[in-house]
């Protein structure tokens, strides 16, 4: 298992400029399909699995993603997206990266919930993949990586922060208790 991290990732220009846009009334957000970070019925069954689930709604923005083999971009912020993945192929010194789905979480808060609570573990795909998770906000609310349904890694949301990780790897975020949101940006790709 390895799990990289990446502080700083982005020119201090370019973060706030996600941060703006992320956070602008202007941005189109959309509640998730059944309201929560993944399928109501997937939450239903790692339940019986997995300890300290707590769901609640969670909002998207597809930016891109592969239907079918069919390449659709979603958004009219895409560049961004891909200027961002620019910015991971130079720094990792990658001659490509293909782009499988990109869209931004955004979590609001849950005042009651625990420290230990965590949403519903999954993996994006399940072929091979990686992901590059990128925090767009300082937040509480981390993400939890798992092995034999135990957390093996925590990461805490920092604003510029870049995680990079096997997409095979069991994972998932929490929603914050202290903050009023938690954003993150997240690039399921092949390199």
């Amino acid at each position: 298992m390895h799990i990289q991290i990446i502080d700083n990732f982005l020119p201090k220009k370019e973060h706030l400029h996600w941060q703006h846009l992320l956070t602008h009334s202007d941005f189109s957000w959309y509640l998730s399909g059944e309201k929560n970070t993944v399928e109501a019925t997937e939450a239903r069954k790692k339940k019986k699995e997995y300890k300290n689930i707590n769901e609640y709604i969670q909002f998207t923005h597809i930016f891109y993603f592969k239907d079918n083999k069919i390449n659709k971009v979603n958004s009219n912020h895409f560049p961004l997206i891909e200027n961002l993945c620019k910015h991971f192929i130079k720094k990792q010194k990658l001659k490509k990266l293909n782009i499988l789905r990109a869209k931004a979480n955004l979590q609001p808060r849950i005042q009651n919930a625990k420290k230990y609570e965590h949403n519903t573990p999954h993996v994006d795909f399940l072929d091979d993949h990686m992901v590059l998770l990128y925090y767009v906000n300082n937040s509480d609310g981390d993400t939890h990586f798992f092995k034999d349904k135990k957390i093996i890694k925590s990461v805490s949301p920092k604003a510029n922060r870049l995680v990079v990780f096997d997409g095979k790897l069991v994972h998932t975020g929490s929603h914050p208790i202290k903050s009023i949101y938690r954003i993150v940006l997240d690039i399921d790709c092949l390199f």
